[in-house]
């Protein structure tokens, strides 16, 4: 009975609303079913009797408060309820009662022929009775508008409004006066996995263990490498704080792991980038609209909405890709959202500003560069398919990991690793063989390569751009 019910809601909320019932409503279903069964058995007919001394006293009886009559009669009265609200405006049922031999027929709804039976015999409702058919048509009411509300996101802006008002974190700070941002771009770009300030390198190794170096790397000192549900990432450093992303928590600590505090715990979050004294995040919960909040966790609001799939947040405006029917362009946004505008028609990825250029991928991997001035024309850099890359001073560094070529030959490719390349791609140096870079990143004169060779533990090595030398962390 169940199963052709839940087809049934299935191809209504479809065909109403557009709205999908995924496989746990079935079980939402059942507890539906039932509330309508006993909201069924509720009001379902049926005829009582009780004895009577005299028929003229039953009206004297009744609470004119709860009850309205229709008609009289010397051995007939019809009455209405004026309480169960909204239900007796719905249905609008009445009882009728019929006195023959000493005897009245009670007629009408189970629910109103107990009430009137009740009365007359100076009995009251418990507050139990009163409250639980309220209950459950609440709950009915709640169950069939849910996927809606869902849909609608209307739970989520519930939320939102909630945190707002009553959520905020233990400690209040504020971007310090001579700092824009929490990281660079091109570390943002490349999950955020280090950070740096003018003492110190922030960096993950093994996906869950964070350390804070000394500029040289000779001084290391272990901040977390424990307790963590989720791989840490997104690297924030505002001030003395270091925000960090667990993706189902926006977390921050003090510079020396201590105060550790939740910012923001609604979301799942990608792509958290700080500038200024906002923090720019996708929003996986809300179908990855681009969204905001103070440093504080506090004053959320959403930005864009669309699907968006790639963040970069410069120190003046915020570049957007986002899924637009069967393409995924990029849109520029200003910090203060007076204007949007178009950058780039084609398929993006990985898209950065390094000085008055943009770079990204392309949807087979390989890389760009646009022009400031000349926006739609864009020039190739690196024709081949890259996984990630990052812009320094030096040049660009870029890693290619062929799977499939690793796989096929038990070892890593020729090609696989990481690659210097000049600002216009002519010359390539492959300065590092591994089995397959993931990130890299910018820390001081250093680039960082966090790598993974087939099973084996992760390890971060560091490629010093002034002795050209490639050293394991340790």
């Amino acid at each position: 009975m169940l199963l052709p019910a839940y087809l049934l809601l299935f191809l209504i909320y479809r065909l109403l609303f557009n709205a999908d019932l995924d496989v746990y409503w079935l079980a939402l279903l059942s507890i539906w079913w039932v509330t309508v069964d006993s909201f069924a058995e509720r009001y379902k007919h049926q005829d009582a009797e009780e004895r009577i001394e005299r028929f003229a006293g039953v009206e004297r009886q009744l609470d004119a408060e709860r009850w309205e009559i229709l008609d009289r009669r010397q051995n007939e009265l019809v009455i209405r309820p004026t309480f169960d609200f909204p239900f007796h405006i719905v249905f609008k049922d009445t009882v009728k009662i019929t006195h023959q031999n000493g005897w009245i027929t009670i007629s009408g709804p189970v629910h109103y022929v107990e009430a009137f039976s009740n009365e007359i015999n100076g009995e009251e409702d418990l507050p139990k009775k009163r409250h639980w058919p309220v209950m459950k048509t609440g709950l009915t009411i709640f169950l069939f508008a849910l996927p809606v509300l869902l849909e609608a996101g209307l739970l989520w802006e519930m939320k939102v409004f909630y945190h707002n008002a009553f959520a905020s974190a233990e400690t209040q700070i504020e971007m310090p006066s001579d700092q824009l941002a929490g990281n660079s771009i091109e570390n943002h770009n490349n999950g955020g996995y280090a950070a740096e300030n003018e003492q110190y390198i922030f960096y993950v190794e093994n996906e869950y263990e964070l350390y804070r170096t000394d500029k040289d790397f000779k001084e290391r000192t272990d901040l977390m490498n424990e307790g963590v549900m989720f791989m840490i990432r997104d690297f924030n450093i505002v001030g003395e704080w270091l925000y960090y992303n667990e993706y189902d928590a926006l977390k921050r600590m003090r510079l020396d792991g201590t105060e550790k505090e939740i910012v923001y715990d609604l979301s799942y979050l990608q792509q958290v980038q700080i500038q200024d004294n906002w923090i720019y995040f996708i929003n996986e919960d809300d179908d990855n609209n681009l969204y905001r909040m103070d440093l504080n966790g506090n004053q959320i609001e959403r930005l864009l909405d669309e699907h968006v799939t790639d963040l970069a947040v410069t120190d003046d405006e915020l570049l957007v890709t986002y899924t637009n029917n069967k393409s995924r362009p990029t849109d520029r946004l200003d910090l203060d959202e007076s204007s949007q505008s178009r950058l780039l028609d084609q398929d993006t990825h990985k898209l950065i500003k390094w000085k008055e250029d943009y770079y990204y991928l392309d949807i087979e991997g390989k890389l760009y560069r646009t022009r400031l001035e000349e926006q739609h024309k864009s020039e190739l850099i690196v024709n081949q398919k890259i996984s990630n890359y990052t812009v320094t001073e030096q040049g660009i560094f870029y890693s290619i990991y062929s799977a499939d070529e690793l796989y096929k030959s038990g070892k890593a490719a020729t090609e696989n690793g990481v690659y210097l390349t000049d600002f216009e791609g002519e010359s390539q140096e492959h300065i590092y063989k591994s089995n397959g870079v993931i990130e890299l990143l910018k820390a001081g004169d250093s680039v960082l390569m966090k790598s993974a060779g087939g099973y084996v533990k992760d390890r971060v090595r560091r490629f010093d751009v002034v002795n050209r030398e490639v050293e394991v962390l340790e």
